[in-house]
């Protein structure tokens, strides 16, 4: 069945880091040429498992699988991906991915997958959207404002009635969602990242402290993990004012959450202040390190990264790298020596790192070149 798409290591021959104690023996002594073939085979792996990943729910019945927001996937998951993509033509399988205009990935122009581009939402969507997130249905006038400052993007019409009803520029009148002050309409900012930093700063000092906090946790977050970077238990009430503004929303696990929209998290954390936002990075930093046993290598190096402790964060980010070539994921690989070559201190080791991650990424860009990624 056809897929559909809406609209995608390294010991240079340099000088090696002065860091002989902390750099893994399996990253110093990997061999690194541009034709290097360093992790083909678990690619191999990874996309025969996938072919029998893919066999295997074709057996059962027939399925649908669905990945939204492709933009945002990491490198490592693009071969899944495109593995899934080439392999549903054989299985009664229909991959539905759902990604932003530009930049589609090569698989895209395969003959058997179908290109659905989508538009705004029309005037009656809008109006269905506006009622579904107001409780009320919108007056003409409210209904063409919000296609004319949205283009019917539904992200935008929800957080663009929020914050008119927020601001009191909405308001329910005869059973109505209808423009109450006119005169501030033109006010709110039109850019959609400067509506939500400007949603964010509107909030009481409560929510707005704990979601800059969650913000520097990630995406998703365990209540637990921020009662501690809080420095106390979290206030219930902030946690429902977050969800009810359309902020946040509850995870699969219970006392677990997740931001709303991976936007609002931007938001969120680009608000906080710098040294703040440091701080934290070092505090949940901390918390991570004592569960040693079962630490993300890559989470803990960037949240040292993030810290500006460069002595703590350098070795981890090496390790970290080691990592990511021992399953190929070689572009996250290049991500962490990048990130050890902007935070080193001596000339030789940045240019050490940064020989390695581009050698790594050479590698990346050969093995898609011939297909040996997917």
């Amino acid at each position: 069945m056809p897929a559909r798409s809406s609209g995608g290591c390294c010991s240079p021959t340099t000088s090696t880091p002065s860091r002989p104690a902390t750099t893994p023996a399996r990253l110093r002594h990997w061999p690194v040429t541009p034709r290097s073939t360093a992790g083909r085979p678990k690619r191999r792996l990874l996309r025969a498992t996938t072919s029998r990943f893919a066999q295997r729910l074709g057996q059962e019945r027939p399925r649908v699988l669905v990945v939204d927001d492709f933009h945002w996937a990491d490198p490592s998951s693009l071969p899944v991906v495109e593995a899934f993509a080439r392999d549903c033509v054989s299985q009664p399988l229909l991959l539905l991915v759902g990604t932003r205009p530009g930049g589609l990935p090569g698989w895209a122009n395969l003959e058997h997958v179908e290109r659905i581009d989508l538009w705004g939402l029309d005037r009656e969507a809008t109006c269905r959207l506006a009622t579904a997130i107001a409780g009320h249905e919108p007056t003409d006038e409210t209904t063409e404002l919000l296609r004319e400052r949205t283009a019917g993007n539904p992200l935008f019409i929800g957080e663009i009635v929020r914050a008119l009803m927020e601001a009191g520029v909405l308001g329910v009148r005869d059973n109505q969602l209808a423009i109450t002050d006119p005169g501030r309409v033109d006010l709110l900012p039109l850019g959609l990242r400067a509506l939500l930093g400007a949603r964010i700063d509107a909030l009481a000092s409560g929510p707005r402290a704990l979601l800059g906090v969650a913000s520097v946790i990630g995406m998703r977050f365990g209540q637990n993990l921020l009662d501690e970077l809080s420095g106390a238990p979290v206030a219930p009430g902030d946690l429902v004012r977050l969800v009810e503004a359309g902020l946040i929303e509850a995870g699969d696990v219970e006392r677990s959450w997740r931001f709303a929209h991976p936007l609002i998290h931007d938001a969120a954390y680009v608000g906080l202040l710098g040294a703040r936002r440091r701080r934290l990075h070092a505090r949940l930093a901390d918390l991570l390190e004592r569960d040693a046993q079962t630490v993300d290598v890559g989470r803990l190096a960037r949240h040292r990264a993030a810290a500006g402790d460069a002595a703590r964060a350098i070795p981890l980010l090496e390790q970290a790298a080691a990592e990511a070539v021992a399953i190929g994921a070689l572009i996250e690989a290049a991500g962490f020596w990048r990130r050890a070559s902007e935070l080193s201190a001596d000339p030789r080791e940045r240019e050490a790192f940064a020989a390695r991650a581009d050698t790594a990424m050479g590698v990346a860009r050969g093995l898609t070149a011939t297909g040996s990624l997917a």
